[in-house]
């Protein structure tokens, strides 16, 4: 069976999460009114505090050491040099490829050593109808549930952080609820889902932006509601979803859309208080513009 390299993904993961988050070279728009944003404070456990604190945002190389199979799952064994870094460990993981969904570890050992499972990389059994993540998942990644037509029911875990390209994209779920630990949710990652009606996000929601076609293409998505922690919606996140009837938005304050055509800005203040109008504007007259709360946009 030919697989995607596991560290062409993640490497390609963190490259699209690093022009996400505004690493790199910035254009920034302004606004004239200024606000404070609270952060609230939840607790994580102890195993996400240590991913959350690796340096993503930084060129990593990830190097394979080692597999397993268990349960006819195969665990790929990885570990992050960054040896320029003195201040933080070096993380070994393990990524999963799952055959058997009915056995999936959250951790493995490997010649003596034990590491957390905090990759998904894909479900291969196509007659799965039900999914629970792991408790121990960080990401799920690239492809992962990718035109998987069976599967209409996926339970996403509290401790996931980043949902990667393509995720979900073409599957057969017909709701989701993002667990508050999720951050980001980046490109296509429930695009083209014709059965996808419900998009929830779970209460205390951290995510912080949701990246360009993140739900294009889902025709009978009717609303959603956007968490008061998202600063940022990039382009074409709903375009042809032509059911969206209303969008909502938990923090109404201090939004506007930017975009930029042949050197060309134009920055609006938007009123983000009817939810009709929102999602007409979201799919169509500002379909196109990168929507953003606060006084700047980091692309």
């Amino acid at each position: 069976m030919k697989k995607k390299s596991i560290i062409t993904i993640l490497l390609l993961s963190l490259v699209c999460l690093a022009f996400s988050m505004g690493c790199g070279s910035k254009e920034t728009a302004t606004s004239d009114d200024e606000e404070e944003i609270e952060e609230t404070e939840v607790e994580i456990s102890e195993t996400e505090s240590k991913v959350r604190d690796l340096p993503f945002f930084e060129p990593l190389t990830d190097e394979k050491f080692g597999e397993v199979t268990i349960d006819d799952n195969l665990y790929e064994l990885h570990t992050f040099d960054k040896s320029s870094y003195t201040t933080l460990p070096i993380i070994d993981y393990a990524a999963v490829t799952v055959y058997n969904p009915d056995s999936i570890e959250s951790e493995v050992e490997f010649e003596g050593n034990t590491y957390p499972v905090l990759y998904l990389s894909k479900l291969e059994n196509t007659d799965v109808s039900e999914f629970e993540v792991p408790d121990s998942i960080w990401m799920v990644g690239h492809s992962c549930f990718l035109k998987l037509e069976n599967l209409k029911s996926v339970k996403l875990n509290e401790g996931l952080g980043y949902i990667d390209t393509m995720a979900f994209c073409r599957c057969g779920i017909e709701s989701v609820k993002i667990p508050a630990s999720v951050k980001i949710i980046t490109v296509t990652a429930f695009a083209e889902n014709n059965s996808l009606e419900i998009v929830e996000f779970a209460e205390g929601s951290r995510l912080e932006s949701i990246n360009s076609t993140a739900f294009r293409l889902c025709p009978n998505l009717k609303e959603i509601t956007i968490p008061a922690s998202v600063t940022k919606i990039d382009r074409d996140v709903f375009e042809y979803d032509d059911s969206l009837e209303k969008v909502y938005f938990e923090d109404e304050e201090n939004w506007h859309a930017w975009t930029k055509v042949n050197g060309e800005e134009d920055l609006i203040d938007l009123d983000v208080s009817d939810p009709e109008k929102n999602a007409e504007s979201l799919r169509e007259e500002y379909n196109e513009y990168i929507w953003y709360r606060g006084n700047e946009l980091h692309l």
